[in-house]
């Protein structure tokens, strides 16, 4: 019969080691019962406070003043033991190593790796980490520790893929692959904690099998854990694992779990842990109406706290939460997205001025005005003017269309840049790639008229993709309806003469496309018909989807005479959808009302900003000599019924009064 071990060989292990191997050999028959008692008392045992705290928590051991590894050892006295905690630097370790590698037992192994990784963090050496793995004392150390690892907890084994993670030993590696290999069979013993934290490491590792199938099975793990073992009371645990779940492919009934909980979380939430939650909610691909109540309770937080973030979270919160609402209005928080602008003038030095561009146009593109932001860019393109000039023409294209796209954001500090920007479309003007065309409403609507740009704009060469076998799709009824935009802009408002005209054939194909389209869309019985018609006294007042010369189209006009009196005038346009302007006649010393029903879609949603185009459009009606009334649909559903009839009179009377003030000047 073979006989027990001697105990005195088998020293060089931990205690928790010896004990599962005692384990194993009194499960074959080769070690008696009583042999386990001693060993099963003994002991030392390693201890993380980086990895994890009092309740197992793991922390990030990357993050600057994140917590030190520590060392507990429940020994009898060893000076090697007390020499690896003493010592001054990475190099006095290697030193350490170097010469008593060969009597160094598994704990001693254990203490100097965690050693290096605590005197690294603390600058303690004039070593890179590339340096440190190249040292010979480094490599032997781990291959002297692989038959160990074996012989660990897991939460040995994971300290231990944490240091040399933390040194960039490649995963590849001996060591490396049998860590992975030992973590991956037990992966169904792991603590979401363990998961998260596990799963952080290798995200700093190059991609192998082992690390390719633990990045696919922890997550699963993580979602099978989730609803049993999650501790709802604990709101820095509930953080990281819902940023965890964002970042990776989780169910959707895990993620909402998750924000359940938060939801249900009724104590207060930090700012910073507020910033974090709404990260993952923009990470998150889809936004559902569960996640509504957690949403606006870290935007209110976060908004409230502006002040609090630096640069990085300003401006990383401030774009998550633009390109989320691109698709999901619940983004579109008003208060949050001003308070997080507001907040660019006191870090104005270290915004770069692309960066201010960017965020101007994410603004416009989800229907948010802001004439600060408008004023800010234009500033840091005056302060960065030379950069500017060296950019291409994209730089300049994405500046004159946000700024034109509502009405109110054309800024003081707009003169400054304008010259500039003027100069870069002029040394472009051979390049008939360009939609000139379009680039001419932009300045039209920033009442720029610079006529050598405008002439290149009804250049054939620049319109030929407007050829005759051209079909009407949507892109190219938009295009028509650009080139009639500026047709009316030119002839109306250009200050000065300019011998300017669309090519007659592709001026008729674009009037016939914007024509077909408005008598599409003639709606039977306009919103505001009915509360017209009882405020003036009867329908006969007033003339519906009117047409002018210049394609305008205008809801309903009202001839109104000198008091501000509604006059009926009969029309001689034909029983069509649409009515002519030309055909009512007009009293001589009356005045045409127009009034537009101006859509949601034509607002920004802070404000009821005009789009600049419509704007442009009243522009030029009035250049006509119509006084335009807009009316916001949005404003006019929020009115109670006996509300609407007065709202629109009082407006009609601010118009026409306004309009005979100006006649006695």
């Amino acid at each position: 019969m073979t006989m027990p071990p001697n105990l005195a060989m088998i020293r060089s292990v931990t205690a928790a080691s010896v004990f599962k191997t005692c384990n194993h050999l009194k499960h074959l028959k080769l070690l008696p019962s009583t042999t386990l008692n001693p060993i099963s008392k003994q002991s030392f045992h390693i201890a993380s406070n980086s990895c994890s705290d009092k309740k197992g928590h793991y922390y990030d051991p990357f993050a600057p003043g994140g917590k030190e590894l520590a060392l507990e050892i429940k020994s009898t006295d060893d000076q090697l033991l007390k020499n690896l905690e003493h010592v001054n630097s990475v190099e006095d370790i290697l030193s350490l190593v170097r010469r008593h590698l060969s009597v160094m037992n598994a704990s001693h192994k254990s203490h100097a790796i965690l050693a290096l990784f605590k005197k690294y963090k603390n600058n303690l050496t004039s070593l890179s980490k590339e340096e440190i793995v190249q040292q010979t004392e480094f490599k032997n150390l781990c291959n002297a520790s692989v038959s160990h690892l074996r012989l660990m907890e897991l939460s040995d084994q994971i300290n231990w893929l944490k240091c040399l993670s933390y040194f960039r030993v490649p995963a590849n590696t001996r060591i490396m692959q049998v860590l992975l290999n030992l973590i991956s069979k037990q992966v169904n013993h792991l603590s979401i904690q363990e998961i998260v934290y596990i799963d952080f490491l290798l995200s700093h590792q190059d991609k192998c099998p082992l690390v390719d199938a633990l990045q696919i099975a922890l997550p699963i793990v993580f979602e099978v854990k989730v609803e049993r073992e999650m501790d709802s009371s604990n709101l820095e645990y509930l953080r990281e694992c819902l940023q965890y779940a964002s970042s990776k492919s989780v169910s959707k009934s895990c993620f909402n779990f998750l924000v359940s909980l938060l939801s249900a979380y009724d104590r207060d939430i930090p700012p910073k842990v507020a910033a974090s939650i709404l990260r993952s909610l923009c990470a998150w691909p889809e936004h559902q109406k569960a996640h509504a109540i957690l949403l606006l309770r870290v935007m209110d937080i976060t908004a409230v706290s502006a002040h609090e973030f630096d640069i990085s979270a300003i401006i990383g919160l401030l774009s998550g939460v633009l390109k989320k609402a691109e698709q999901h209005e619940a983004y579109r928080h008003a208060i949050f997205i001003d308070e997080f602008i507001k907040q660019m003038p006191n870090v104005s030095s270290r915004v770069l001025w692309q960066t201010a561009i960017t965020l101007f146009t994410k603004l416009t593109k989800v229907d948010f005005s802001s004439p600060s932001m408008a004023d800010f860019m234009c500033r840091k393109i005056e302060e960065n003017a030379e950069a500017f000039l060296n950019t291409g023409l994209g730089a300049e294209m994405k500046v004159i269309h946000s700024l034109s796209r509502y009405s109110n954001l054309k800024p003081k500090s707009w003169d400054a840049i304008e010259t500039m920007v003027l100069d870069k479309f002029r040394k472009h003007l051979n390049d008939d790639t360009l939609y000139w065309p379009k680039i001419c409403l932009y300045l039209a609507i920033l009442d720029c008229w610079p006529a050598e740009i405008y002439l290149k704009a009804a250049d054939e060469n620049v319109l030929k993709i407007f050829g005759p076998k051209e079909e009407a799709d949507n892109r190219t009824k938009k295009s028509y309806q650009t080139l009639i935009d500026l047709h009316q802009a030119v002839h109306l408002l250009y200050p000065g003469n300019l011998d300017w005209s669309l090519p007659k054939p592709i001026f008729e194909k674009a009037s016939a496309s914007v024509l077909a389209d408005l008598q599409s869309s003639v709606e039977p019985l306009p919103p505001l018909l009915p509360a017209l018609a009882k405020g003036l006294g009867g329908q006969e007042y007033i003339h519906n989807n009117v047409l002018t010369q210049h394609l305008h189209f205008i809801d309903h006009v009202i001839i109104m005479r000198k008091g501000g009196y509604p006059t009926a005038v009969p029309s001689n346009s034909s029983k069509h959808k649409l009515t002519y302007l030309q055909d009512i006649s007009v009293p001589s010393e009356s005045l045409i009302v127009g009034v537009l029903a101006i859509k949601p879609s034509l607002c920004s949603f802070n404000g009821q900003v005009m789009s600049g185009e419509k704007a442009l459009y009243i522009r030029t009606l009035e250049a006509m000599g119509i006084a335009v009334v807009p009316v916001f649909l949005s404003k006019w559903d929020s009115l109670l019924e006996h509300e609407k009839i007065p709202y629109l009179m009082q407006l009609l009377r601010n118009k026409t009064e306004d309009y005979e003030a100006m006649a006695l000047l």
